[in-house]
């Protein structure tokens, strides 16, 4: 009895340690991929990283990664399936093996506990919490930098089968996006610390009247731009037998505001008519993952939802769409389109690329717009809904997602800055500034 006693014990120990060994999430698979984001005055880059194949370095098994390169403005690829190194994972440690220069480190260690310091001492965890992404619960080690550097990133993370935030090579690179066996498993929306939203309630109607979308100008130094632009619905027109919403663009708060186009709301879909123009799908709510956003029938630029969550906002669950964008065929950038919102972008366009930016008024060129961000989004009464307004911006606790912004502040290295130097030299839009 006793030695079948402790036969049961020793068995339930085995399979505790399998339970706790399938806890871990690893990092390092065959077929794995990530976009990172780089920008300096002169370009944008993603590059991609992806795993195929594997090696023995040193005796070790070792899985080799390759390396896309690139232009967000253009689509045009820089790089195409470079061999830049290989990674290894195991114990929970992710090493890297970096071809030029033949080098071998640590990239992440998740044994990691609050406290502890990078082998080199460069970099001290503060913290260490879970992350929701799409079903899965990660682990996730914040790490801020022991001597901040304002010219370079002071926080960065860990996801535990996700990796850095900030590399995967040596470079100083933005997490996109992740993906294993062709599905998304992670974004950079992912990283805010927003609550899981459980809830899907029916969300409010998109187009209504009176609904604004607030943008802002994050180049102050051109003065022909609003610093607060606003998109407004007012009033309906019927246009071959169907009901549209008229939007109109404010420049500057009390400024006239300006017919932009017309837009329609159905079952789940909305349309723009641009004064003078044809009727074009904007975007499409009823899209699931795998789906394309193809309003012009282009094969070369479209949008491909890679993966669908809700997240909360203001308090309400809203339904997002996370979409990879598409030129050239080539993978360029992630947007999202927020049920009861619009897309990143606000209401005008669906991504980035769209050929929006220039206005017209009864067929004359007024001025263009594109360096404008999308802020936020607000009901008829001027209430927040989305993002930020200045009108309540105390109002609003967190900020579901937040677009890159168009204009950067960078180093003499051509590294980008968290903010505005308060002394020293860098540079901003092409331009050298110094402050004292």
């Amino acid at each position: 009895m006793r030695q079948k006693t402790l036969l049961f014990i020793a068995a339930l120990l085995v399979i505790g340690q399998s339970v706790c060994a399938r806890e871990y999430q690893p990092m390092v698979q065959e077929g794995k991929q990530w976009t990172y984001y780089y920008t300096n005055a002169n370009y944008e880059l993603n590059f991609h990283y992806r795993i195929d194949g594997d090696t023995i370095i040193d005796g070790e098994k070792w899985y080799k990664l390759y390396e896309d390169a690139v232009n967000q403005w253009t689509g045009d690829v820089i790089v195409r399936k470079r061999y830049v190194g290989a990674l290894l994972e195991k114990e929970g440690r992710v090493y890297r093996f970096v071809k030029n220069g033949q080098t071998k480190g640590l990239l992440c260690d998740f044994n990691l506990e609050v406290g502890d310091k990078t082998s080199g001492g460069d970099w001290e965890v503060t913290d260490v919490k879970s992350v929701y992404a799409f079903g899965t619960t990660r682990k996730c080690l914040t790490l801020r930098r022991v001597n901040e550097d304002p010219y370079l990133y002071n926080v960065e993370y860990w996801i535990e089968g996700v990796g850095s935030s900030s590399m995967i090579m040596p470079a100083t690179l933005k997490l996109m996006s992740c993906f294993e066996d062709n599905r998304c498993i992670f974004t950079i929306a992912n990283l805010v610390d927003m609550p899981e939203a459980k809830t899907n309630p029916v969300p409010d109607q998109l187009l209504s009247d009176g609904k604004q979308w607030w943008y802002r100008n994050d180049d102050m130094s051109v003065s022909v731009y609003g610093v607060d632009s606003r998109m407004v619905l007012k009033g309906d027109t019927a246009i071959a037998g169907s009901t549209w919403k008229k939007l109109y663009y404010i420049k500057t708060p009390g400024s006239v505001p300006l017919y932009r186009k017309a837009l329609r709301e159905e079952d789940g879909r909305v349309y723009e008519l641009p004064d003078g123009g044809r009727e074009r799908l904007l975007l499409d709510f009823t899209l699931g993952v795998g789906d394309r956003y193809t309003p012009d029938g282009s094969e070369d630029r479209f949008l491909e939802v890679v993966a669908v969550d809700t997240i909360l906002s203001v308090g309400i669950a809203r339904r997002r769409l996370i979409l990879q964008q598409y030129v050239n065929k080539v993978e360029t950038d992630l947007t999202t389109w927020t049920e009861g919102v619009g897309s990143e972008c606000g209401i005008d366009q669906p991504a980035s690329w769209s050929d929006w930016g220039v206005l017209y008024q009864n067929g004359h060129h007024t001025f263009n717009y594109y360096l404008l961000s999308f802020s936020g989004c607000a009901d008829k009464d001027g209430e927040c809904i989305y993002g930020m307004i200045p009108s309540n911006e105390t109002a609003i606790t967190k900020n579901p997602f937040k677009p890159l912004s168009k204009v950067h502040s960078y180093n003499l290295q051509g590294r980008r800055l968290n903010a505005k130097p308060t002394k020293g030299v860098y540079i901003e839009n092409g331009k050298k500034y110094v402050t004292k």
